[in-house]
């Protein structure tokens, strides 16, 4: 039997939320170019009917911390740390 090349696709099952509304009402993985993602998805009803919500994560290695959002620079140094560097200092008083 070949091996199932299994590149861009993924699966979803129905999750059991246990009371949490919160949580996704379907979970899975998904390969998109070779990298492994969570999926998650929400049914919701919206004035235009229903939709169905997803979101996708990264999955993480063991021991491999999460990605960090990067963050907008202003491109001026922030030598007194604090407030990083969107934060604008030209407030007359």
């Amino acid at each position: 039997m070949a091996d199932f090349d299994n590149t861009n696709s993924g699966a979803m099952f129905r999750n059991d939320k246990q009371g949490v509304d919160k949580r996704p009402d379907w979970r899975g993985s998904i390969n998109i170019d070779g990298k492994e993602y969570w999926i998650s998805c929400w049914d919701k009803d919206t004035h235009k009917g229903p939709v169905r919500s997803l979101k996708v994560e990264a999955k993480q290695g063991k021991g491999e911390a999460p990605a960090k959002k990067p963050v907008a620079s202003s491109g001026r140094s922030n030598p007194g740390g604090g407030f990083g560097d969107d934060f604008e200092d030209s407030i007359p008083f």
